[in-house]
């Protein structure tokens, strides 16, 4: 996936799913399960739910990492992403958590940028 065209609703189910989350379904109108109002007024949340191999544990609940702070920010604090303010916004990311290895591109959106941070250090990982 080229994170810097996906959009939000695509970067956070990436980011759900690399959390180990339960996601729901699409469903063929674009949505998640939730109603055409809801989707259209919520367009980038995904539905998540906790799981032990794949049977649900929790209720489902709206996750939205890319515009919530309450969903960004424990992963930008437990994978050191560093975000950097020039007249974008960027985020950086080193091996030991202060050299800068790796960069995204400039976007308006921190909370975006961290989250495709977080992405391409799955990537790296793999």
């Amino acid at each position: 996936m080229n994170y810097e065209t996906a959009t939000d609703f695509e970067i956070n189910k990436a980011v759900a799913e690399a959390q180990g989350y339960l996601v729901m379904e699409m469903q063929p109108e674009g949505s998640c399960g939730m109603t055409a109002k809801f989707h259209h007024d919520y367009p980038d949340t995904v539905w998540v739910a906790e799981h032990e191999h794949f049977v649900q544990t929790k209720a489902w609940e709206q996750y939205c990492p890319t515009k919530d702070p309450s969903d960004a920010w424990p992963i930008i604090l437990e994978n050191r992403i560093q975000l950097r303010a020039t007249q974008l916004w960027y985020a950086a990311w080193g091996d030991d958590g202060w050299t800068v290895d790796y960069e995204t591109e400039n976007h308006e959106n921190p909370l975006r940028c961290a989250m495709i941070a977080f992405l391409k250090m799955q990537g790296d990982k793999r």
